[in-house]
């Protein structure tokens, strides 16, 4: 997926990069202004990158949230059984204005992303997973429903990404 990404605070933009591939490679890129961000998971290790802060190797919690994130990513975890996760109900809540079904998904490592599905459609509105959470809304391109625009929360950080361009079956690098 490639598009635009703007900071709330201060409407500065950039460009942004989410590439997945299977089983559970990730990475994920963006500038705002200049300031680059950039993270993945290549299989074996996670890492992270700012123009800021450097290259940093994630390790312990970070590490494992990512492991899952990128699984998450590439399967939406459809093969929950084969990779021995914990689903349980998360309750109802709104979203947007709809109203969801929220569950829990738990990793063997303890790793827990709640996503909330649309009650009328099935689809994930809105995803929580360590200090990120994402809101999206979809269109269908090439027979699947994809995220168009999305509101990304990272911390106490919100940006929104528009996404202008997916593709399916690319190589990640």
């Amino acid at each position: 997926m490639r598009g635009r990404i703007k900071r709330s605070t201060d409407v500065a933009g950039g460009k942004f990069v989410m590439e997945t591939g299977r089983p559970n490679l990730i990475h994920i890129r963006y500038d705002i202004d200049g300031d680059e961000t950039e993270y993945g998971y290549n299989g074996r290790s996670g890492w992270k990158r700012g123009s800021k802060t450097g290259l940093q190797t994630l390790t312990g919690n970070d590490s494992l949230v990512l492991q899952a994130r990128a699984a998450f990513r590439n399967s939406l975890w459809l093969n929950a059984k084969a990779e021995k996760l914990k689903i349980a109900p998360g309750g109802f809540s709104d979203v947007a204005k709809r109203s969801t079904n929220n569950v829990l998904f738990t990793t063997p490592k303890g790793v827990t992303i709640k996503v909330y599905f649309d009650r009328t459609n099935g689809l994930p509105l809105r995803e929580e997973l360590g200090d990120e959470a994402w809101e999206c809304g979809y269109k269908f391109v090439d027979g699947l429903n994809v995220p168009v625009h999305c509101l990304m929360t990272v911390g106490h950080e919100s940006y929104d990404v528009d996404i202008d361009d997916v593709r399916f079956d690319q190589k990640v690098a």
